[in-house]
């Protein structure tokens, strides 16, 4: 079986106003959150409640990907998404929820971690972004938080063979076409 990729826009994460959780263990804060790598990692203080995440992007910006990667969270338990234009209103007045229960997980090559994918079915424009994580036995932990645009090519991709000149045959990328992508964009092998 080939190795799923995840591909989006980096650029809200890393460039948000603030991202503020409900709290952090010693050297492991919230702004770890910001890092793609899997040693950098939030772990909340303890196992006792449902934790939040925050998310400020600045300005409002276009989302239909949300992905916490490399977490501990167990199988069979519910993530609240939420969105909303200002900070007060992420509570009773947001414009984007959606209650996902996840069974299953995308595993990382890290034992233990796995990667909670939300590919929403059409784009959210807010500044004000909630993630609710459930209560578990242990505390959560989290490396990475992606919220962005998802990018995936128009058709499938493949491999094959072409004939460069009359001398030599090389390996060729198959397919083409994808969505034009604006501006830079983030391919994870998950």
């Amino acid at each position: 079986m080939a190795t799923p990729f995840l591909i989006c826009t980096p650029g809200y994460i890393r460039d948000a106003a603030s991202i503020t959780v409900t709290d952090a263990a010693a050297g492991t804060s919230a702004e770890n959150l910001r890092d793609p790598q899997p040693t950098k990692i939030w772990r909340a203080a303890n196992a006792t409640g449902a934790r939040v995440i925050e998310v400020d992007l600045g300005t409002a910006r276009a989302v239909d990907l949300i992905a916490l990667l490399f977490s501990n969270l167990a199988v069979g338990g519910s993530i609240d998404y939420r969105a909303a234009s200002t900070q007060a209103d992420l509570q009773s007045n947001h414009t984007y929820q959606e209650t996902k229960w996840f069974s299953d997980f995308y595993d990382s090559a890290n034992v233990g971690r796995r990667h909670l994918i939300n590919v929403m079915a059409s784009s959210h424009t807010q500044r004000w972004w909630r993630i609710t994580l459930p209560e578990q036995a242990q505390a959560i932990e989290a490396g990475c938080l992606l919220l962005g645009k998802s990018w995936a090519p128009a058709i499938e991709w493949g491999a094959g063979h072409g004939l460069v000149s009359g001398a030599r045959i090389t390996e060729t990328a198959g397919g083409g076409g994808g969505r034009p992508a604006r501006g830079r964009l983030v391919v994870i092998g998950i």
